[in-house]
């Protein structure tokens, strides 16, 4: 990803988030934060787990009130995701997702991995993975829900790694819910270039104009 297309996506997202203290002078913020870095069955990636680090503390100083799932099982994401949902339910407020965790294809639907899953046939992703748009559904069932959905996925380690990207981002969701979504090869063991794009210098000099 560019310097260029980095700024490009954190001016979307600051534009999702770009609320307004007058609107929303009441309203709670709520952030899920997902990272999965030591998984059973496949190699690690700890760059995930300093991706959900930065990201969740640049969420805390934002003011969100945040659900945080690291290394957890499909049953921990899953309870995440509701205890997230209840928290955007109950403030109509802003919502915030992140994830960054092994992914991948199969029939023409992208599934996030947990650190649990062991994918011995491309099957095993329906009973081992959370499909990708259950996060988009999650911030999707209030029409007035603003939210942004970022997905941070490493491709899984195939002779063929499979993510389609396009259908994921081109994903039909209501007018105030933005998706940005980007597919690593590998992670080192930094931050990734999109999490460390998402929180200071850059989110101090494009966002605070308009009140990110």
């Amino acid at each position: 990803m560019s310097r260029s297309q980095v700024t490009v996506a954190i001016l979307a997202i600051c534009a999702g988030l770009a609320l307004g203290p007058a609107a929303h002078a009441q309203s709670a913020k709520a952030a899920l934060v997902v990272g999965s870095a030591t998984y059973a069955s496949l190699p690690g990636i700890p760059g995930c787990a300093r991706s959900a680090n930065v990201v969740a503390a640049a969420l805390r100083a934002l003011g969100f009130e945040l659900t945080e799932r690291q290394d957890a099982s499909i049953g921990g994401i899953d309870a995440g995701i509701g205890e997230f949902s209840q928290r955007l339910t109950a403030g109509k407020g802003a919502g915030f997702i992140y994830v960054c965790a092994y992914a991948t294809d199969f029939n023409d639907r992208t599934f996030m991995l947990p650190t649990t899953a062991n994918i011995s046939r491309p099957s095993d992703v329906l009973t081992q993975g959370v499909l990708a748009k259950t996060f988009l559904t999650t911030v999707s069932r209030d029409p007035e829900t603003s939210a942004v959905v970022i997905f941070d996925f490493v491709a899984k380690p195939d002779p063929q790694p499979r993510i389609n990207i396009d259908a994921l981002v081109g994903t039909a969701v209501p007018d105030g819910v933005g998706v940005l979504a980007v597919s690593e090869a590998t992670v080192s063991d930094a931050p990734t270039p999109l999490a460390a794009a998402l929180v200071p210098p850059w989110r101090v000099r494009l966002c605070a104009p308009i009140s990110c």
